[in-house]
């Protein structure tokens, strides 16, 4: 059977049949959600983030703060967030991309697709297309970008620009598309909206031919001009949007697979599109240890680029008191707004047993938020909020109206897997 804990990741991802009635958890509770977040599909998730040592030595706050100084500096951010599965790197990742969203950046979240030992970084490509919106979308970007090239040709040469000649337009193309003949050419062709010219051009983009009157090279075959055309594409974005990219190269641990041809092409991209000359588009990438201990993905001359400043180890939550404070932002941030607690504190205060219940620990008793620290002692952020759901879960189903410390120390025992199976 499924254990429905499993899948608690929003309010309506489980219910309870206490009583012969069904409720969610989030309303018995008076909860915005469960405890189990989803940041990638929900923005309020991936707004909040609970304060947290992010490395040994440095908090949530202090890392934020750091990025200033590469706005200040005219650097388009780039990290590597190296954390075991469940340690937080998507949420942080996402959190980080929205705080930088005000300063004129557009994030957009790439999973790495599952891979095989030689498959070439071209399948990165095809998820960012996607991300940029697929056809329709990709292509009226670079051909916005190609009009606005030409309207700053006319605009500050306008009577060498009288006859559109191509010698005077070249060197705001070259500007923007960096060089890329086979793709200026193809947006040329495609530039009017010609339905099969711009059929070509997507063709090409996603390593198709192309054009046949246009001899341009394969992009699945040819890696220096896929690196070529990434960065390109960056440039392209901010010529269009009047945006910075700012791209999260996500689940990189796929790469461990990787053989050493298909393992030193990942690296030169990243080698690449992570050095300071490219300021297009900010590049965060997350990744497991074990992974990048092997250097299938990236390896020594990528950390060199991004610095070492910039590799951010993320650590496990192993002080009782971090762990505690931790788990009492969440509880504050995830009651239902309106929510009278003192008024569900006197409802049922008979069922406490001696506990207390506060206004900032409900519904959990402060001895719960306590056990949690001792419980939760060297775990990820994803345990700590998966014991969360699970001891509301349990307390419901036993027709309680708060958490008390008996579920928390419950939850590495049988008992649980017995609550499951009902």
């Amino acid at each position: 059977m499924l254990d429905p804990f499993y899948i608690l990741v929003i309010q309506t991802d489980i219910m309870s049949t206490n009583n012969g009635g069904v409720q969610l958890i989030a309303d018995w509770y008076g909860l915005k959600y469960s405890y189990r977040f989803d940041p990638v599909r929900e923005r309020e998730h991936r707004l909040f983030m609970a304060p947290r040592m992010i490395t040994e030595n440095e908090s949530l706050e202090s890392h934020l703060s750091k990025f200033q100084g590469d706005l200040m500096a005219d650097l388009t951010p780039k990290r590597i967030y190296s954390g075991d599965p469940g340690n937080g790197k998507t949420h942080l990742l996402l959190h980080v991309s929205e705080k930088l969203a005000s300063h004129n950046f557009e994030f957009k979240h790439v999973e790495c697709p599952a891979l095989g030992k030689s498959v070439k970084p071209f399948v990165l490509f095809t998820e960012l297309l996607n991300r940029l919106g697929g056809k329709n979308a990709v292509i009226d970007l670079i051909i916005d970008a190609y009009k606005k090239c030409r309207k700053d040709a006319i605009n500050e040469q306008p009577e060498q620009y009288a006859d559109e000649s191509e010698k005077t337009l070249s060197p705001y193309l070259d500007k923007v598309f960096l060089g890329n003949t086979d793709l200026t050419d193809l947006t040329k062709a495609a530039v009017d909206n010609d339905e099969t010219k711009r059929r070509n051009l997507w063709l090409w983009l996603t390593g198709g031919k192309g054009d046949p009157s246009i001899t341009a090279v394969n992009l699945k075959d040819d890696g220096a001009a896929l690196v070529r055309i990434f960065k390109a594409l960056f440039s392209i974005y901010e010529k269009s949007t009047g945006k910075k990219l700012l791209v999260i190269f996500d689940e990189l641990d796929k790469g461990k697979i990787l053989g050493p041809e298909a393992s030193e092409a990942w690296n030169e991209l990243f080698r690449q599109i992570c050095d300071a000359s490219q300021k297009n588009a900010g590049i965060l990438m997350a990744i497991t240890p074990e992974t990048l201990n092997s250097k299938a993905v990236i390896d020594e001359s990528v950390k060199s680029r991004v610095g070492d400043g910039n590799l951010i180890e993320l650590t496990k939550m192993s002080d009782s008191g971090d762990i505690e404070n931790f788990v009492k932002e969440i509880v504050a941030w995830n009651r239902k707004d309106g929510l009278d607690v003192e008024e569900k504190i006197n409802e049922f205060k008979s069922e406490l047993n001696g506990e207390d219940v506060t206004v900032s620990s409900y519904p959990f008793t402060t001895a719960a938020i306590n056990e949690i620290g001792n419980t939760y002692s060297e775990s990820v952020p994803r345990v700590i909020l998966d014991g969360l759901s699970r001891a509301c879960a349990f307390a419901q189903q036993n027709g309680k109206h708060f958490v008390t410390a008996e579920e928390i120390s419950k939850l590495k025992s049988d008992d649980l897997a017995e609550v499951a199976d009902t």
